[in-house]
């Protein structure tokens, strides 16, 4: 009879620990705070996914290195296990972990970017989880472009990530709660205009949720630029395909050049 076995490799690196063995190593994650869900569904399905674990140095336990969220929910399991197991057939209780080796030599900036990747295809992290992340790097010595390289992201979406850290306490925290959003508080990060930011600090304490569009600048076009927009939205405007098309772009070049100033308002 064929077996499963007989078409798969074996892994040397592949082992059962005791979760008892098992500790927590350095992680980008910070917030474990929410772990039911994934509880659940290891009683209902068992460990689908194996920790990946280094020996720790004195050789008497394992270190997480990808995978602690599951370790976390793995422990809430066992000790909800006899509630949950009343009346239900199948509930899986952890005494041991799946886990394969994550080698022992793993430079620090492979394994944040290890981290990071693992993370944002299970559970993303959360935007200051990220940035903080993304200053380590840039401390270890990569640049702003070698982390987007690395991860698969584009230059500016790092950039805007590590400026959420320049912004005020007070915003930070409302991006933890999830009362502001990451674009909205890079936004208020960017601010020149130090009264509008202190106006956007005040709405977070009075415990307002602040929109993007509560915190966007007005940044004046520029003759110049206004200019160039205006001739390729008239170009745009003699090719439109209907009268619809054309009657839209001319609305959006007489906007444009009242704004600057080229044509009188018109009320």
């Amino acid at each position: 009879m064929p077996r499963l076995q007989d078409l798969a490799q074996s892994r040397k690196d592949a082992f059962l620990v005791s979760i008892e063995k098992l500790k927590p190593g350095e992680n980008v994650r910070e917030d474990f705070s929410d772990l039911s869900d994934l509880g659940i569904s290891l009683f209902n399905m068992g460990q689908l996914q194996p920790l990946r674990v280094s020996l720790s140095e004195d050789g008497s336990s394992a270190i997480i290195r990808d995978g602690e969220r599951r370790y976390r929910a793995a422990k809430y399991v066992n000790d909800h296990y006899e509630e949950w197991s009343r009346g239900h057939v199948g509930g899986h209780k952890f005494d041991v972990l799946l886990c394969i080796s994550a080698g022992q030599n793993i430079d620090p900036i492979t394994r944040i970017l290890q981290q990071i990747e693992a993370n944002d295809q299970a559970k993303p992290l959360q935007p200051m989880e990220r940035a903080k992340a993304f200053k380590v790097l840039c401390e270890k010595g990569l640049s702003q472009v070698e982390i987007a390289k690395r991860l698969g992201k584009t230059a500016q979406f790092v950039s805007d990530a590590l400026r959420l850290l320049d912004a005020p306490e007070e915003i930070k925290e409302a991006v933890r709660g999830k009362k502001m959003s990451a674009t909205a508080a890079t936004k208020v990060a960017k601010m020149k205009d130090p009264a509008k930011r202190a106006a956007a600090v005040e709405r977070v304490k009075k415990g307002e949720k602040v929109k993007v569009k509560d915190v966007a600048e007005y940044t004046p076009l520029g003759l110049d630029k206004a200019r160039k927009v205006i001739k390729k939205a008239n170009e745009f405007m003699r090719l439109g395909k209907s009268q619809v098309d054309r009657a839209r772009w001319m609305g959006i070049v007489h906007g444009i050049e009242m704004g600057v100033g080229l044509r009188p308002v018109e009320f």
